[in-house]
């Protein structure tokens, strides 16, 4: 393993809020969801959404060629702005060339987190104090209407993702085969064991533990 990116303590907490709320038995209070995952799902979202969030922090110029968002700047907040989707979706098709059915997966995750009454980032809207500008792909701007409207740029970027997913589904899709490169994501969680440690070794003792990492296609399993 190489390059590994230690994440920063607020994401980790945000992934553990998201894996608790898709897998407890009942929801906290005052929130509301639709359907649960089991731990083959939470284990697949995590990798999935790792993977995206790695992209963002890697340097530009290193071999994963990401955005280079500082970790401390990485939160599922940015994950309303539809130009953060189009960049990943778009890195991914670059690395490739082509587009697989693992894009149509990720489109559906956003739809699901921000769907209206059931979606859980639509549904937190404290993490929009925590987005800062990222050149290129967020600005001021755009920050502080999430902020004044966190309904609205979770129904503006629903629009845009439900739009995409219909062109990609109009489209012909490949089915999903590895890199031949290295890819950068979690430490994988075991997809055999219980949620409760499967969690434990992704976020290790803490969630303060909780990293990214560069991993070659065998090790990093669908990329």
């Amino acid at each position: 393993m190489s390059g590994v990116i230690d994440a920063p303590p607020a994401l980790a907490m945000e992934m553990a809020d998201l894996i608790r709320f898709k897998t407890a038995t009942l929801t906290a209070f005052g929130l509301q969801r639709n359907g649960v995952w089991g731990e083959e799902t939470a284990s697949q979202k995590v990798e999935h959404l790792g993977l995206m969030f790695g992209a963002l922090a890697a340097h530009p110029r290193g071999p994963v060629r990401g955005y280079g968002v500082p970790t401390q700047h990485v939160t599922f907040g940015l994950l309303v702005f539809p130009s953060v989707w189009d960049w990943y979706v778009q890195w991914r098709e670059r690395r490739r060339g082509f587009y697989t059915a693992w894009e149509v997966d990720m489109l559906r995750i956003s739809l699901a987190l921000t769907r209206k009454d059931t979606g859980w980032l639509r549904q937190q809207p404290h993490l929009a104090p925590r987005i800062r500008p990222i050149n290129g792909l967020v600005s001021q701007t755009d920050i502080d209407r999430a902020c004044g409207d966190w309904d609205d740029a979770c129904d503006v970027y629903f629009k845009h993702a439900s739009s995409a997913l219909r062109r990609f589904s109009a489209s012909r899709v490949c089915i999903v085969i590895p890199l031949n490169q290295s890819c950068l994501c979690w430490r994988p969680i075991a997809r055999s064991a219980s949620i409760e440690r499967s969690l434990k070794k992704f976020f290790g003792s803490c969630p303060m533990n909780a990293s990214m990492a560069v991993l070659p296609p065998k090790q990093c399993g669908r990329s």
